[in-house]
């Protein structure tokens, strides 16, 4: 299967182009969003290194979403490297789902320790373990949105073996600067966020599925935590936590972490499955 840029030009129903409209990358096989970009001031996006619809049984659609001043909304969905005319209609799903489900981690932009494996999964096919920790750098990253965006829920699962020190995720903003951590202390569950670092449960155990999901509430800077150990049925949750900066979310970055310190190198021996964002 090729590689090749995956472009083309948004428009309006009179053929004029249109700047800002987001544009998704959508799995043929699944209504997965894999990916987000903006159209410049010509409407024109480019999905590089994916796929494209070149015969073989995965290929790649193209869905374009806008809200003009008055709130109305524009959609439609195209095949790769045709251009897209919006009309008004049904709204298309916002979320973009990081599964792995290519068997790589093509979708990632920069990786040091992550690879896609059977041996653990939560749903479909494949899950993400990371099994070598990274000193003072990320085991990997993903720019989710293109110049920082507010999505309205984050979700992801995890698992880890007795063998690992911790890990998790941070999630950056537009300027760069960390919004939020979400880690296991092995098996603690901890938050860092506009408070500092929290354990906030001491987990009941290891090799056993975790849901974090995530609620924004961008007016005010905060977010709500609902956590559950999908085998015990444990949970936690709070509401009105502060972010750091309260800005918006352009990278999501996988680390290792133990006892409330980021990126330490100690072991890390960690599945991850069904990494969301909810615009």
């Amino acid at each position: 299967m090729a590689n090749d840029d995956i472009q083309g030009t948004i428009t309006d129903s009179s053929g004029n182009p249109i700047s800002g409209a987001t544009v998704y990358l959508v799995a043929e096989t699944s209504t997965n969003k894999v990916a987000f970009k903006s159209t410049d001031s010509n409407g024109y996006y480019k999905f590089t290194k994916h796929p494209d619809a070149d015969g073989m049984p995965q290929e790649w659609h193209v869905a374009a979403y806008y809200e003009d001043g008055s709130g109305n909304v524009f959609n439609s969905v195209s095949q790769p490297k045709v251009s897209a005319s919006l009309s008004e209609g049904a709204a298309i799903s916002s979320s973009v789902v990081y599964d792995l489900e290519t068997g790589d981690t093509s979708r990632w932009d920069d990786v040091n320790d992550l690879s896609a494996t059977t041996s653990q999964v939560y749903a479909g096919s494949y899950a993400g373990i990371c099994d070598n920790a990274i000193t003072n750098g990320y085991q990997a990253k993903v720019n989710i949105y293109d110049g920082g965006r507010q999505p309205s829920e984050f979700e992801f699962f995890w698992r880890e073996t007795s063998f690992s020190y911790g890990g998790g995720l941070r999630l950056l903003n537009s300027d760069g600067e960390f919004e939020l951590g979400l880690a296991t202390d092995n098996p603690g569950w901890a938050i860092d966020d506009g408070s500092g670092v929290q354990k906030v449960y001491s987990g009941d155990g290891y090799d056993r599925w975790i849901r974090f999901t995530i609620t924004f509430d961008w007016s005010n800077g905060e977010f709500s935590a609902d956590f559950e150990d999908l085998s015990s049925g444990s949970t936690y949750t709070d509401s009105g936590r502060q972010l750091k900066k309260g800005k918006d979310l352009e990278v999501l970055r996988l680390e290792d972490y133990t006892g409330g310190t980021w990126q330490d190198g100690d072991s890390m021996n960690m599945w991850f499955d069904n990494i969301s964002f909810t615009a």
